[in-house]
């Protein structure tokens, strides 16, 4: 599993969204790759998660 944040401005407002990459690996090769994405988010809504996680 892969896991990361993607952060951008867009027209100069931040937002970023969280990715997830599950891979399926057969014999040193990636066979699957199924990916999950939290969606795009500013820097606000990203705030009020933060806060809600505590």
């Amino acid at each position: 599993m892969i896991e990361y944040t993607f952060v951008w401005t867009d027209e100069g407002v931040p937002h970023a969204a969280h990715h997830a990459h599950i891979l399926t690996i057969r014999n040193g090769l990636i066979v699957a790759d199924t990916v999950l994405c939290g969606g795009r988010c500013s820097a606000a809504r990203r705030a009020e998660m933060e806060v809600a996680d505590v």
